[in-house]
């Protein structure tokens, strides 16, 4: 970048420019003075960084509407993008615009603003801010009130929104015990309006698949119980939800054991003892009382009791349902005790595993989308799929460099990107511009993808 010479013929600039315009030239070497100022150091140890080098642009500015562009470049750097009214890039960029219609400048900087707008969009949408996902897609389309990109990104918005709140409908039904009825105001009609928006929903799946366990619970129990007529009813939902389920075979044969237990009336009260507990919620303890010790109990001396091994299996199934329950609700520890207790019971040793990899997963998950890491990638630790090279400012001057971290998403995409230190201001938004624009194959946990944070420098050359 050439420097302007300001002794070097005064009469010739008075003559040709004015005095008006040798101020505003004087004006625009004191800001580029000001903003050449330079980052402090740095003051946190990361791992190796990998230099990626940019090269110079040339962009020429427009001289009627200079003022605005300066400003709007200047609110910009300062992060004054759309806020505070009347003192911001995109309004600074809209009145230069407004002096010159077709200002190439003030076009690219409206583009700029625009797209950090949609970077805030997806950043919103990964963490569920709906209201502010969509004050940021109004902004866009007040820039570009055709935005296709916009109108997609708000139908993304509309169908996840509607999503998390029948999940959270369907959370109500069920605790209202609202399973299968009435209709159209039942866990199970929710669930498939779910899998209607997003046929692959597994929390939606898994809910189907735990009511119908939970129907057939109530009615092995029942049939435990000695009431025969409530298990049936009971089996008669579940076979409505899922006429192929395996377990309504299942659940029959005991209806259909238990009266023939009913001849033996100390075994009959020991089950009931059994149920009784089981029902209630009392599946272990210390005491005798509970549901696994009666009925292993029953199984001790009926070794041949279809009942007591289904009840034991009821047992078993509970805790490990409690297990699932505490995980989805984000209650670790409980769910690490509730497998223990299904693994003490007999649970399959592959369930049991399958529940504390998803312990270990959701808490890495939840850490990582509070923005809470154990580590910080450098770049050579992660997989690259598509690099963007920064674009050299042109209101910058000389070398430079930006050190930036950001967070790789389950997707591969770039979230919460930020400068961390950098040699100039100046610098900062074409490293943030150019790193928001890369992809990388998503980190794997537990055959699963998990956000890491990860830093990158950039160095600018001139």
């Amino acid at each position: 970048m050439s420097a302007i010479a300001f002794n070097s013929r005064p009469l010739s600039l008075l003559q040709s420019f004015g005095v008006a315009s040798l101020m505003i030239i004087v004006g625009v070497v004191s800001t580029w003075v000001y903003l050449k100022r330079s980052g402090g150091e740095a003051i946190l140890d990361f791992p190796d960084i990998t230099v990626v080098a940019a090269t110079t642009s040339d962009v020429s500015g427009s001289a009627a509407t200079a003022s605005w562009i300066r400003s709007g470049e200047e609110a910009y750097a300062a992060g004054r993008v759309t806020t505070p009214t009347a003192d911001n890039a995109l309004y600074y960029f809209e009145k230069a615009l407004g002096e010159a219609p077709g200002s190439s400048e003030a076009l690219a900087g409206l583009e700029r603003v625009a797209q950090y707008l949609r970077v805030g969009v997806e950043s919103s949408i990964f963490r569920g801010d709906w209201l502010t996902a969509r004050t940021q897609i109004d902004q866009i389309q007040s820039i570009y009130p055709d935005d296709a990109q916009s109108r997609l990104l708000r139908v993304r918005i509309n169908r996840y929104e509607q999503i998390e709140t029948l999940l959270q409908v369907a959370d109500g039904q069920i605790a209202a015990a609202r399973l299968t009825a009435p209709q159209n105001d039942n866990a199970i009609s929710t669930y498939r309006t779910v899998l209607e928006l997003d046929a692959g929903n597994q929390q939606a799946t898994q809910g189907i698949t735990s009511i119908i366990e939970r129907l057939l619970g109530i009615a092995q129990s029942a049939a435990l119980a000695g009431e025969q007529d409530k298990a049936l009813r009971f089996i008669e939902k579940a076979r409505a939800v899922d006429p192929t389920n395996p377990g309504l075979d299942q659940a029959e044969r005991v209806v259909g054991q238990w009266r023939e237990l009913e001849s033996n009336r100390q075994l009959k009260q020991r089950l009931e003892s059994a149920s009784a507990a089981l029902q209630a919620g009392r599946l272990t303890g210390s005491d005798g009382s509970d549901a696994l010790t009666l009925f292993n109990a029953v199984l001790d001396a009926e070794p041949d009791s279809e009942a007591a091994r289904q009840g034991k299996r009821l047992v078993v199934r509970a805790l490990v349902d409690q297990a699932w329950t505490d995980v989805r609700a984000a209650r670790f520890d409980q769910a690490t005790a509730a497998a223990d207790q299904a693994s003490q019971a007999g649970a399959e040793s592959s369930e049991i595993r399958a529940i504390r990899e998803e312990v270990e997963y959701q808490q890495s998950l939840s850490l990582a989308r509070s923005g809470m890491f154990d580590r910080i990638y450098g770049i050579n630790e992660l997989e690259t799929r598509r690099r963007e090279v920064p674009e050299y400012p042109r209101m910058a001057s000389g070398d430079g460099w930006v050190t930036v971290r950001f967070t790789v998403s389950e997707k591969g995409e770039v979230r919460d990107a930020i400068a961390f230190e950098s040699s100039s201001d100046m610098f900062v938004e074409a490293a943030l511009s150019a790193i928001n624009k890369w992809r990388f194959k998503p980190m794997i946990l537990s055959s699963r993808p998990i956000p890491v944070r990860g830093v990158v420098r950039f160095a600018f050359e001139e």
